[in-house]
């Protein structure tokens, strides 16, 4: 039997060691070479890893997050939101 991996990505918290910037962006959104760090891990565990079943962890701005991402066709995943109410 072969077991499927899933992938986990925390993008809940209110990036306060990177305040001021995240005061109008998550720091899952900052980009580096041009791609959110989000969409960046997405690649890495669809790539290297194999994986095609992503949960995101939201809290704080999750909204923005959600937009961006949709349901992960685009990149050729599926994503599963998961809510944090605790932030």
């Amino acid at each position: 039997m072969t077991k499927k991996i899933v992938g986990v990505i925390p993008a809940a918290g209110k990036g306060m060691r990177a305040y001021p910037s995240t005061k109008y962006l998550p720091k899952v959104m900052f980009e580096v070479n041009g791609k959110p760090i989000i969409q960046r891990n997405i690649e890495l565990m669809r790539d290297k890893l194999g994986i095609k079943r992503i949960y995101v962890v939201l809290g704080y701005s999750g909204g923005m997050i959600k937009s961006y991402l949709k349901d992960g066709s685009e990149l050729g995943v599926n994503i599963t939101y998961l809510t944090n109410d605790k932030i």
